[in-house]
């Protein structure tokens, strides 16, 4: 990554000189234009828009000039980029990234470091340790860089070059800055309102147009001094190289952390390298917190990191407090199953690098500590090395492929994964789906797979509701920001799990573990009014609405207009008591919190009175609503209809009724078909299974994704975290990552229109010589 945005750092002026050449140019101009651009997107495709930002200063600078040969360029380069990087622009269009990961990509960081002093000294607020978070005193030896650059303006007053590059820098160190002062809401405003500028949450990425803006400007300074004074004409220039050489000198002292230094522990590294590549067995390798330099990867052993990992929901679940993001490895009890259907089993830890790390003794107390923690888990089998590089191996590992015994949709959340744990459950002999993961997750697969539904903690309404259709559901957190607004309303995301369910604790003593649908949660503290407007408010349909009912919660009323619906009363009176438990050491005792519980459940609100809008008040500490649902009497008949005859079925099962005996019985059993796989592709598999006497569920532990089907068909998702597919006989399936197929028509569009923009470009050349 470092190297593509080096590359990218390196390659910029060119592509923006080959475009300001083409405009006007001829064709074959705006030919290679368009093939820089392409170079340009291939390192890093941000680049463009920062790329598009200098340009739309340039056209703003000209007042417009020659507005019909800048659109001519602009549509000729966007056309053969786009062409030729059609081999992802397919997939990516036919196959979009989900709301959640997108949701996490763009979404905006509240750690921005950078301050105007920092934009203008074009001094990166890290430097030069690159330690994030850790910010060291700042240099003021790095000022002279701009008073260098704004010498130019003053030194060469009529020219409107200079006043280009002066305007690109103050406008990119005023990006550089972010949401610090001054402005500090324009940055914010612009992440929001602008489309693409949520690309950029770290507001560091400009440096580099505060940087290109720079050297131009200096470059001027210092031709303009040369020419008026003749006997600085070699002084001056030197001066500025060795002054830019004290500048970088961490470089050459050998004082850098990361690309530019010796990695630490080479020789530790290569030696487990030597080790993981003797195990022939499919394992992942899980990095704590993140993967070294030098950490080893193959398709044998892929690698995966607990800081990426820590966001996902069952790991996150698993998580307490917001201050240790991965003490879910050690919390979890859980985390052994888990760990084993996904697929890992070697554990590595890294000691702290004593270049780039805090090595006080409380931070290497705490690494001792938790190297220890992770040592005695039960379903750690040993320790293969010791520090630096402490690696464990796990006692279970059921690699790519396996097949469940039992298929459970649970209507509830995940915090029945202690309760199976505690049963003697396995997570491998058991798929589980969550259908309030998703909305219409289990009116899609339900009906196909004919599995059994287990309401955790839930009622009949709720899982009647949770068969109502996606066009039926209503977000009230569509449009809130992340802080209150002017309704006093505001909104938490899946992704904002263990910051959410921390704030519930601290602050009002209540937990919460259920899933969202992926609609998030509009939250009201204390006596608040949303008004929603949406075209499924229609006079007579009914209306339902899931919502928090807790401890501190109070009542919802939901009108149109001045006239009532209904009311729900969110209060509970005596909730059930959670007791969570963090882990001491051998100086602090385990401590144990105890928080109310509280529960979102789908409560009917009443019958819509009118078309239009509806608005919700709220009393109490706080109320969480999830999503509404409108739908039709004959709609609710039908879900009526629906629940009796799955009631007939002996399929549902009502957790809180069974025994401890009939809850051990359901999750019974080992599945002892056999599975075998060839790898035909890195997205293409060939699965066989022997010896299946019922239809279930084939587990593939690769990271969910709706791209995968198998036989043309979707699966689910299980745990949360992995693939599962529904397979109900004997035989060879083909399973394939369906965006691959549109790589290929992509990739032939790519290849030709790279093969003839270089077939032009020497047909011109050749054309002129001759």
């Amino acid at each position: 990554g470092q190297l593509s945005i080096g590359l990218a750092y390196a390659w910029f002026p060119a592509s923006y000189f080959l475009f300001i050449k083409s405009i006007g140019g001829k064709f074959k101009d705006k030919t290679i234009a368009g093939l820089g651009l392409w170079i340009l997107g291939l390192f890093d495709i941000r680049f463009i828009y920062i790329l598009a930002i200098l340009l739309v200063i340039r056209f703003l600078f000209e007042r417009g000039e020659h507005t019909f040969d800048w659109v001519k360029t602009g549509l000729v380069t966007a056309l053969i980029f786009s062409a030729l990087n059609a081999y992802w622009f397919f997939p990516l269009i036919r196959f979009p990234l989900p709301n959640v990961t997108f949701s996490s990509l763009t979404k905006s960081s509240n750690l921005d470091f950078t301050q105007l002093k920092n934009s203008v000294s074009l001094l990166q607020p890290h430097w030069y340790l690159n330690v994030f978070g850790k910010i060291p005193p700042f240099r003021k030896e790095f000022l002279l860089i701009s008073i260098l650059a704004f010498l130019a303006p003053l030194l060469k007053r009529k020219d409107k070059r200079v006043w280009f590059w002066v305007i690109v820098a103050l406008v990119s160190v005023f990006l550089t800055k972010g949401a610090n002062p001054p402005f500090p809401q324009v940055y914010p405003w612009l992440f929001t309102h602008v489309p693409g500028f949520s690309l950029f949450r770290d507001s560091t990425k400009f440096f580099f147009l505060v940087a290109l803006s720079y050297s131009v400007l200096i470059a001027f300074t210092v031709d303009e001094i040369t020419k008026r004074f003749s006997r600085l004409k070699v002084i001056f220039p030197v001066f500025i190289i060795i002054y830019l050489l004290f500048l970088v000198r961490p470089v050459y002292l050998g004082q850098m952390t990361g690309t530019f230094s010796m990695p630490r522990y080479k020789n530790e590294y290569f030696s487990l390298a030597k080790k993981l590549e003797e195990d022939k067995n499919f394992g992942r390798i899980f990095w704590i917190p993140s993967k070294s330099p030098l950490g080893f990867a193959s398709p044998t052993h892929p690698s995966v990191e607990a800081s990426r990992l820590e966001s996902l929901r069952p790991f996150a679940a698993a998580t307490v407090g917001s201050f240790e993001t991965q003490n879910f490895i050690r919390e979890g009890n859980y985390m052994g199953e888990l760990f084993d259907i996904a697929g890992i089993e070697y554990l590595v830890y890294p000691y702290f690098d004593p270049k780039r790390d805090d090595m006080s003794t409380e931070k290497v107390d705490y690494y001792n500590t938790f190297l220890n923690q992770i040592e005695s888990l039960p379903w750690i089998s040993k320790k293969i090395s010791d520090i630096p590089i402490s690696v464990f191996k796990t006692k279970e590992n059921k690699g790519k492929f396996f097949l469940s015994q039992n298929t459970y949709f649970i209507v509830g959340s995940d915090r029945i994964y202690s309760e199976i744990k505690n049963l003697g459950g396995k997570f491998s002999n058991n798929a589980l789906v969550f259908a309030e993961e998703n909305l219409g997750l289990l009116n899609q697969i339900e009906n196909e797979t004919q599995s059994k539904i287990l309401l955790y903690d839930k009622n009949l309404t709720d899982l009647a509701l949770s068969f109502v259709g996606i066009d039926n559901i209503i977000s009230p957190s569509t449009g809130l920001n992340f802080s209150p607004d002017e309704s006093g309303y505001w909104k938490r995301e899946a992704v904002d799990l263990v910051w959410t369910r921390d704030f519930l604790q601290s602050k009002y003593g209540i937990d919460n573990l259920d899933f969202d649908y992926g609609q998030g949660w509009a939250i009201a503290e204390g006596e608040r009014e949303l008004s929603i407007t949406n075209t499924q408010f229609s006079k007579g349909k009914i209306l339902y609405a899931r919502i928090m009912q807790s401890s501190k919660g109070g009542e919802a009323s939901f009108y149109q207009g001045d006239s009532l619906i209904g009311r729900i009363d969110t209060k509970v009176e005596r909730p059930e008591v959670v007791i969570i438990k963090l882990t001491g050491n051998k100086d602090v005792s385990d401590r144990f919190n105890k928080y109310d519980k509280a529960d979102f459940h789908w409560v009917k609100v009443g019958e819509l009175l009118k078309d239009g809008s509806l608005t919700i008040k709220t009393k109490g500490e706080i109320n969480i609503v999830n999503s509404l649902a409108v739908i039709s009497p004959d709609e609710e008949n039908s879900l009526s209809l629906k629940i009796e005859e799955l009631k007939n079925s002996d399929r549902v099962f009502d957790w809180d009724k069974l025994d401890i005996g009939k809850k051990q019985s359901l999750f019974a059993g080992e599945n002892k078909a056999k599975v075998s796989y060839t790898v035909l592709a890195p997205t293409n598999y060939k699965v066989k299974i022997e010896g299946l006497k019922n239809p279930t569920t084939l587990f593939f532990s690769e990271t969910y994704d709706d791209g995968w089907q198998m036989n043309s068909k979707e699966g689910y998702k299980l745990y949360s975290l992995i693939n599962g597919f529904w397979v109900d006989h004997d035989g060879e399936y083909d399973l394939y990552f369906t965006p691959q197929k549109y790589v290929m028509p992509g990739l032939v569009i790519s290849v030709l229109t790279l093969i003839s923009c270089i077939m032009f470009l020497i047909w011109k050349k050749l054309e002129r010589s001759s």
